[in-house]
């Protein structure tokens, strides 16, 4: 039994994960490929952050405008400090979305960090979220969450799911996909979603120039029977303003996405190559209500109570500690008391002119 439970752990259906090593070097970094398209400024500028990224071991630029990329002889590659310059490489692929996706030569790391060219994240933010992904590098972790939820046909929907953008995702608190517009995977997802992911999938997104995010959360969560994993940090969105997430229709766009990948990809049996498909009808994402954040950051490690703050580890007593909590206490609550009522000393806060009177008279 304990042998079973063992390689049912490995795929969480009882089958080895096509290729999927379960160990990975710690120190090997992340290769960052930079999905970009007719935005020269926006994509140098993100060639020029990420590649001053310690964690950053090499980037590829996916190349789909045609012609001869750009030369790079002038722009501010590699860390200033070490001058240690990461790998830097254009690809050329055919002009299509689902191109960001396919299988790369020459690859050192097995961390691949999708991103646009208009989002970036923090060094320290990329670091911690390749920290996070050594730990379930059998699923993606990124930064944006998503959700799906199920339709009610008692508000006159015709069934299926319905796609719930942030605000969603805070209210309920839960989600179920993160964006691969930033996102950690492991790189075999790449060749599993071009060679052994539904062909009918991959036209669908180049029909609809949209959805090829969906599409592999559905493969990485149908091989690992895994939610993604959400980090917060600070992401700088340059274009955000100018995306299609702020067009008319948007949502339900994404909602027709995701019940159309969710119907061909059941119909496909999960691909050709047996991908762990959960069954006919069965929907593969799985939710989740866990946010990985910093330890070491207010917003987000605060202690389960307040006696965690009297810590024995401090290099004073704790007795001490608690005499200075109540001074400090004590002096929030006085000076919050003068500001909204005056003053808790007898004769103090006197008006100026009242007391200048005085000394006239």
């Amino acid at each position: 039994d304990r042998d079973r439970d063992r390689d049912r752990d490995r795929d969480g259906h009882g089958r080895s994960l096509a290729g999927v090593p379960t160990r990975h070097l710690a120190n090997e970094g992340v290769t960052v490929v930079l999905n970009t398209f007719k935005r020269p400024d926006m994509m140098r500028r993100a060639v020029e952050h990420y590649t001053q990224c310690e964690v950053v071991d090499a980037m590829r630029v996916v190349w789909t405008e045609g012609g001869t990329p750009p030369s790079t002889s002038d722009w501010d590659i590699g860390l200033v400090d070490t001058k240690r310059s990461p790998r830097l490489r254009f690809d050329t692929q055919p002009d299509s979305l689902n191109s960001r996706f396919r299988p790369m030569d020459d690859l050192y790391t097995h961390a691949i960090f999708a991103v646009d060219d208009d989002i970036q994240v923090s060094c320290e933010d990329l670091q911690f979220a390749f920290e996070a992904w050594t730990n379930a590098e059998r699923t993606l972790v990124g930064f944006y969450p998503r959700l799906h939820t199920l339709r009610d046909p008692e508000a006159g929907s015709d069934g299926g799911y319905e796609y719930h953008s942030w605000w969603y995702v805070f209210w309920r608190g839960e989600y179920s996909m993160v964006l691969t517009k930033a996102a950690i995977m492991h790189r075999d997802y790449m060749k599993l979603y071009t060679v052994q992911m539904p062909q009918t999938i991959r036209d669908y997104v180049d029909q609809h120039m949209n959805c090829e995010d969906v599409a592999m959360q559905f493969l990485v969560a149908n091989i690992s029977a895994r939610p993604p994993i959400f980090v917060r940090g600070a992401v700088g969105d340059l274009g955000a303003l100018g995306g299609i997430s702020t067009r008319s229709g948007h949502m339900g766009s994404r909602t027709d996405c995701l019940n159309d990948i969710h119907r061909l990809f059941v119909a496909g049996g999960g691909g050709d190559g047996g991908l762990g498909s959960h069954g006919i009808g069965e929907m593969p994402l799985v939710s989740s209500h866990v946010v990985v954040g910093r330890a070491g950051s207010w917003f987000s490690n605060q202690p389960v109570t307040w006696f965690e703050y009297l810590a024995s580890d401090l290099p004073i007593p704790i007795w001490f500690q608690v005499i200075l909590i109540l001074c400090g206490l004590a002096a929030v609550g006085r000076l919050s008391y003068e500001c909204c009522c005056g003053s808790l000393v007898p004769g103090r806060g006197a008006p100026m002119g009242g007391a200048r009177k005085h000394l006239k008279t």
